[in-house]
This record gives structure tokens, sequence and C-alpha cells, in this order.
């Protein structure tokens, strides 16, 4: 494991200089020699050492004033049989398909809840599912209702596997300003190993021709509203993952997320550790092909963005991210169960009641702050880091075991991308208008 040396980090550069970067205040000092390298520790550092609390300040107020993302699961049928789906039969953990669907009654009491507790300058509603249009005339029939509830402040998105983008549908949703993020795992081969029907039939044809008839017939909503999510399953598909996305016309300059498959995570990760080198996204900088690599770029072009555009001094503190439950998110599941994140499994369930949703989110602030606080105010990556609770939820509980390895592999990976940073600093700044 990587050490902690509390909030620091000790570089010895290409060039044979040596640099200490302060956890606290963000700042990157050059020292004279190896020995003062060595020999000092965060207490030389004349720097803004305050520790931090996992807990926002006036938490509770957010929750009750400043909601800002209501997720609606509107229905839990899909029309795809995916390989890698946790509803799949071949999943060891499988769990059902279910037809349940979200009632109007619900949608109705879970609007006017998150409108008492809006800002009144922004409000976003997603579709979440299961596949969301399925049920089509539901979501126009809840974007009216939301529009007379929440007026024009109101903008909605959702994910979907693209099957039913039909004609009728994206002038409606173009007419809307929709977000849409499509979920596509690759060229024609690779999707087709993975997500496929009921009938085992590949979907890969049915979804590129979707998104070839919005980009031909509304290209500037497309460049703007349409964004790929990609499932990487196998690091035998890298390179050609790699070629798609960075030369498919239709997804090459729009937004990608890559996520890797759930079944298979841990040897999807080890195995990028060992191609995804300092060495390597090096070079692919110097020769300006990082963005032909989206793989790299994802994993790394975000670290080292989040390096150069960092902030400094006292105020570097704010740029941890922090999760307020039912402030950041606020779930509701097709039952009416209500929960402060999708991605949390079965914890935290509520109802569709403010008070309750205080206590819960009381409850879950406090039981994190004693899971991790200590390791996150000794962690030189903190400043950077966009790690949450549900980051480290398994089988509906905060898993200690999880947090060895993911804080370990992201220390790892933010100290590779300073030393990155830093050889580009002595070596060719102008790389760094690549990010």
């Amino acid at each position: 494991m990587l050490k902690i040396k509390m909030n620091i980090i000790k570089i010895i550069s290409n060039q044979n200089k040596y640099y200490l970067i302060d956890g606290f205040s963000n700042e990157i000092y050059q020292l004279d020699n190896q020995e003062e390298l060595t020999q000092i520790s965060i207490d030389d550092l004349d720097e803004f050492k305050t520790h931090q609390s996992l807990i926002p300040t006036n938490y509770e107020k957010d929750i009750v004033n400043n909601a800002k993302t209501l997720v609606l699961e509107i229905t839990e049928q899909c029309n795809l049989r995916c390989t890698y789906c946790i509803f799949d039969e071949d999943y060891q953990n499988e769990r059902k398909h279910n037809s349940f669907n979200m009632s109007k009654d619900i949608v109705y009491k879970a609007i006017d809840n998150y409108k008492t507790r809006i800002n009144n300058k922004e409000a976003y509603i997603v579709f979440y599912g299961g596949e969301p249009l399925i049920r089509y005339d539901f979501i126009k029939d809840i974007v009216n209702y939301a529009k007379k509830i929440l007026g024009d402040i109101v903008k909605f998105s959702f994910t979907t596997n693209g099957i039913y983008l039909t004609k009728e549908k994206i002038i409606f949703f173009k007419d809307n300003n929709f977000l849409i993020t499509v979920s596509l795992d690759g060229d024609k081969n690779i999707h087709n190993k993975y997500r496929k029907d009921k009938d085992k039939n590949g979907s890969y044809d049915t979804i590129i021709n979707n998104l070839k008839y919005i980009y031909y017939n509304y290209l500037e909503y497309y460049k703007k509203n349409i964004q790929i999510n990609c499932v990487v399953n196998s690091a035998e598909e890298f390179k050609e993952l790699n070629n798609f996305f960075s030369t498919n016309k239709f997804v090459k300059d729009i937004n990608i997320r890559f996520s890797n498959q759930i079944q298979n995570s841990m040897e999807l990760s080890n195995h990028i550790k060992k191609i995804f080198t300092k060495e390597h996204i090096l070079n692919l900088i110097k020769f300006n092909s990082l963005k032909k690599h989206p793989l790299e770029y994802k994993y790394y072009g975000d670290l080292i963005k989040k390096i150069k555009y960092r902030i400094l001094g006292e105020k570097a503190k704010d740029r941890k991210v922090k999760c307020i439950p039912f402030s950041n998110r606020t779930y509701v599941r097709a039952t009416g169960e209500t929960q402060f994140c999708e991605r949390i499994e079965n914890m935290g369930i509520t109802n569709l009641d403010t008070n309750s949703m205080k206590t819960t989110a009381n409850l879950h602030l406090k039981n994190y702050q004693g899971f991790i606080e200590k390791e996150c105010n000794s962690c030189f990556a903190y400043n950077y880091c966009d790690m949450c609770f549900a980051s480290f939820v398994n089988n509906s509980i905060l898993d200690k075991n999880i947090t060895y390895s993911k804080c370990d592999s992201f220390r790892k990976e933010i100290k590779i991308a300073f030393e990155i940073y830093i050889e580009l600093m002595e070596t060719n700044k102008k790389l760094l208008e690549q990010f």
C-alpha cells in the first residue's frame, strides 16, 4: 500500500528536482535537495492545517431549502437483458426483473415535496428505471405536471438503452431540452456481446440508427444534449473501444462516461494500473494523442485537469465535494420508498416526508463521519477525491475493505497525475493546454 505521510506528497522528478505537495493548501513547493525533502513534514509548513468534517455545515438547511435533483424510478421494467446487469439470469447475485411501475400519486407527491425544498433557481428531474422510455406517455404527463408546479426552472434527463428513441419521442425531448444519456458499449461486435434483447439479439443497429437520426436532423441539440455511457467489460477490448470512441463520427465529439463492469471491476482496475503507466500517459500527451485514447483521457485527463485548475491557499479545503443526503439527490423508488441516492442499495430507506429525510440524513452522515473521517483527514488526496458515501457501500453496509482498496488506488493515481503535471511544467508547459 502507498503510505500516507500526513497530507503531503514527496516527488523526485525526472529532471532530478525535489517537490513537496501540501495536501491542505494544494501548493507545490520546490526544495533544494533530497535531504531537505526527506526531513520535511507537514508541521514544517506554515499553512492551513485545520481538519475538515465530512458533515457539511448547515446540512439540514440545504435539505429543506436547497434540494437539487429528484430521481424518479418510474418503472422496474426493461426491454433488454444485458449480460452484466444485476437483474440478468447469468449474474450470480441475480435479482429478477420486476414489472412494478410508479403511480401518478407517488410522482405527484414526490414533486410536491420537492417543490417545497428547492431554491427556486434550479430544479432537475431524472427519469430512472428499468428502461424509462417504456413509459414514454407517463414521462410526458410528469413533464406537464412538473412544469406546472416548478415552472420554467425545471430541467429533465434520463439514461436509456436507446431502443425506443423514435422520431416522435425525440421531437418531444428536444422541445423540452432533455439531457439524454445513451448506453453504448462500443462498436457493433463489442456492444452486441453484452447488450441483448429478450431473444438474445444484439441491439447495436437500432441504437446507432436512432443516434444517426438525431445527429442528421437536430445536430445542435445532439452535440449539446446527447452523451454516452459505456460499460467496460474486458481489458482485451481497450484498443477497440479507444478506436471506436475516437473515430466514430456519432460519438467522438460528445461526452463519454466509462464505468467498469461490476462483476469484473477488480480485474479491470488491476489491468488499467499495469498499462496506464506514467510513461504511457506522458508519451500520449507529448504526441498530442491523449484524446485519441478516450479511456486514458478519462482516467488521467480528469485528474490532471483537477491539478491544473486547483484552488490554492485557505480556500483549497472547499475543493472537496461533500454530498448532502436529500439535497444533492432524492431518489424515489417505484414503490414510493425514498433514499438519498440510487447507488446505496437498500440503505437509508425512508418516505416522502421532509422531517423523515432530515432524521435519515443525520443518522447516515454521523455513521459516515465515524466510518472514514479520520482517514480522510490524513490523506493527501482529499482535495481531489470525488468518492462519497455510496462509493463504500457493499451489501447495504459501509465496508472498510472497500475503503482500503479504493482509497489506496486513488492515492496512487493522484500521485502519478502530480508526477505527470510536474514533468510537463518542467519540460513543456504548452502541453498542458490539452487539458
